[in-house]
């Protein structure tokens, strides 16, 4: 807590927002022990690579799709009550697996029945989380918040994975599975201490124009803002990029280590501890710095991620891609903080949650098909040749956002400004 104080700006750590990041941080590891134990103990239970792939697809697709269909019900506010509610039924139903376990009785289907639920209940609570933010920050802060979230999170998931694997080899996968249940609803409570002192008043007049309206016509609005949205829209495009060109790294990297590179899990724990250490040095850079052209940071920060793939897809040397894979982290937490300031100081309150819901949607749509499509490529030509046409398609997306939407032009204060114009308008009409 004393380290965290001297990172972050002055009173930041002494308001809600400290709630909100402990809550985050146990949400991330009991993530990584899940993602780690529920695997292992699904091939102890007789599961083999096809049920891998299709438990990997439950995890993935719930969330993804439902993302922009619950956002509206955050609408109404009281978002850390549905923080709450995801993680504790999280923990619930990651309980299942091994209470079915030790009674000897654990069917195959019960593993992607958990993780399809868990995965659609997941869908509340980072866009709950990133529309709460701004009600726990201050308005001149909330660059400094983002940036500490993003690079925390970074080292966590390392930490994570590190200690599920150390807790299934010392203990078991059905033990590492309870303490992630644990670590969930201790993650639920500590959100409701997160709780705003007031609701904005713009949330509830919000809550009360939309919930007049069919629920299928508010989920529709999500779209439609990102859409007339001059900023959003060039964000949302160019993310469905990034997200495609970094498919071939994210589903091939095991592959790309052991065959390519000749290593072994050593050499794929340097690269992630490389990525890791990228994004917390940038992260920590963000909160001392302020940034005012977030769009361009945005798209400079794509297009060397872009490079960065590249270079790991082409170099011969590991040196040489473990530096990209430093660089690589530094613009994963210059791409997300961006993003998430853009929502948050561009759009009203009501509707922060619904817009990143649908961002998330739209950006993560074609990206199992990409995972999918990457190991035969793969076959076909090489990880590194795929890996390094993942960057390809980044840095020519890159430079047409750029070039061709107002992403890297307009400062926060421009659309901030007219988003207010517009939510008053829709307010008084």
């Amino acid at each position: 807590m004393s380290a965290a104080s001297q990172v972050l700006p002055a009173g930041l750590w002494h308001t809600r927002y400290r709630y909100l990041f402990f809550s985050r941080t146990l949400k991330d590891i009991a993530e990584n022990f899940v993602s780690i134990a529920v695997v292992w103990l699904l091939i102890e239970s007789g599961g083999d690579a096809v049920s891998t792939s299709l438990l990997f697809l439950c995890i993935l697709l719930p969330q993804m799709l439902l993302s922009s269909v619950v956002t509206p019900l955050l609408s109404r506010g009281q978002l850390h009550r549905w923080m709450f509610a995801s993680d504790l039924f999280r923990g619930l139903l990651v309980l299942l697996i091994p209470i079915c376990f030790y009674l000897g009785s654990l069917p195959l289907w019960l593993f992607f029945l958990v993780a399809s639920m868990e995965s659609a209940i997941g869908a509340f609570y980072n866009p709950a989380s990133v529309a709460l933010l701004p009600r726990v920050t201050h308005s001149s802060q909330l660059q400094q918040a983002n940036a500490f979230l993003q690079s925390s999170s970074q080292v966590v998931s390392l930490l994570g994975l590190a200690g599920a694997g150390a807790l299934v080899t010392l203990l078991s996968a059905s033990a590492t599975l309870v303490i992630a249940a644990v670590v969930f609803v201790l993650s639920a409570f500590i959100i409701l201490l997160a709780r705003p002192d007031k609701e904005q008043h713009s949330a509830e007049a919000g809550s009360i124009t939309t919930e007049k309206r069919p629920y299928h016509q508010r989920v529709g609005e999500g779209f439609r803002i990102v859409k007339k949205h001059k900023l959003i829209f060039g964000l949302a495009v160019f993310a469905i990029f990034l997200n495609l060109g970094s498919a071939p790294f994210l589903s091939l990297s095991a592959i790309f280590v052991a065959e390519d590179l000749g290593g072994d899990a050593a050499t794929l724990t340097l690269l992630r501890a490389s990525i890791a250490l990228g994004a917390l040095l940038m992260g920590l850079l963000l909160t001392r710095i302020t940034i005012k052209r977030q769009g361009l940071l945005f798209v400079w920060a794509g297009i060397i991620s872009g490079l960065a793939y590249l270079l790991v897809g082409l170099s011969p040397w590991l040196w040489m891609i473990v530096v990209s894979c430093f660089l690589f982290g530094v613009t994963q937490t210059a791409i997300n903080v961006p993003e998430m300031m853009i929502v948050q100081t561009t759009v009203p309150q009501h509707q922060q949650a619904q817009v990143y819901g649908v961002l998330m949607t739209i950006s993560f749509a074609l990206l199992p098909f990409a995972i999918i499509a990457a190991g035969p490529l793969a076959a076909a030509y090489s990880s590194s040749m795929i890996i390094a046409a993942g960057g390809v398609l980044i840095v020519i997306s890159g430079v047409l956002v750029y070039l061709f939407t107002p992403l890297a032009k307009l400062q926060l204060e421009d659309e901030s400004s007219a988003a207010l114009r517009d939510d008053r308008a829709g307010q008084l009409g």
